[in-house]
């Protein structure tokens, strides 16, 4: 499932690591809870979109 929310100004989308490397860049650093969060959902793709 692709889960998206799009308003005129905003554009929001699941992290994965294939959006990870569209947008990432090397102006911003991301945290440690990026790559935690990308572990956990490889475990299990269940938390896909979901902040716990």
């Amino acid at each position: 499932m692709n889960i998206k929310l799009q308003t005129k100004r905003l554009k929001l989308v699941p992290c994965t690591d294939e959006s990870l490397l569209v947008y990432s860049t090397k102006e911003y650093e991301l945290g440690p809870h990026i790559g935690m969060y990308l572990d956990n959902q490889k475990e299990d793709s269940s938390v896909l979109g979901l902040i716990k």
